[in-house]
Order: C-alpha cells, then sequence, then structure tokens
C-alpha cells in the first residue's frame, strides 16, 4: 500500500535533517512521496487513509497542527507514529501491515 509520509518536526529543517537520520531505516517503496510539514502548511483537502504521519524531533512547537482539520487527520490517519529513533518507524510500519493482512 502506498502512503504519503508526512513527517512533523519543529519546522521543515529540522523535519529534513531527523528524516535524513531516519530513511535508511526502513522500507522507502511504502511510501508515495515524503511531505515536510511547515508551520504554515494547509491540511485541507487530504485523505487520511492515504497518509502516514511521523510526530518527531521537536514536533509540538509546529503550528500547523493547531487546527482541527489536522486533528481529524490525525486521529483517521492510515499510520500515526511519535519516534525516538528509526526501528519504532519500522516497527509501527510492520504492525500496520500485520494488521491490514487479517
Amino acid at each position: 500500500m502506498d502512503l504519503d509520509l508526512y513527517i512533523i518536526a519543529k519546522d521543515t529543517n529540522q523535519a529534513d535533517i531527523l528524516w535524513r537520520l531516519m530513511k535508511g531505516k526502513f522500507d522507502r517503496n511504502k511510501f508515495k512521496r515524503v511531505i515536510f510539514v511547515s508551520t504554515r502548511y494547509k491540511w485541507d483537502g487530504l485523505n487520511p487513509k492515504d497518509m502516514a504521519i511521523i510526530l518527531c524531533g521537536e514536533h509540538w512547537l509546529n503550528q500547523s497542527k493547531d487546527c482541527y482539520v489536522y486533528q481529524f487527520l490525525e486521529e483517521y490517519a492510515a499510520l500515526v507514529t511519535v519516534i525516538n529513533d528509526a526501528r519504532s518507524v519500522s516497527e509501527a510500519l510492520k504492525c500496520r501491515d500485520e494488521q491490514t493482512l487479517v
């Protein structure tokens, strides 16, 4: 299943740096594209079933999360995970895949 991966950190610079550290740790082919969420990102018009959200770094400082549209997407997204290291990303994806097969 191809998902859009949204990486939320404090800002796009932090998201980019953390993505460079994480991307080699899991299967990159699971994602159609990777989006670094800026503090001014607009969440309108997105399908939560096609998205995976990774909260990393100082994600609580990103102001784009403070709207009701983001809260809806986070609730219904295919995968939402908070990570401190790249292993938890690959474990979350593996668990999600096993659940869809059942």
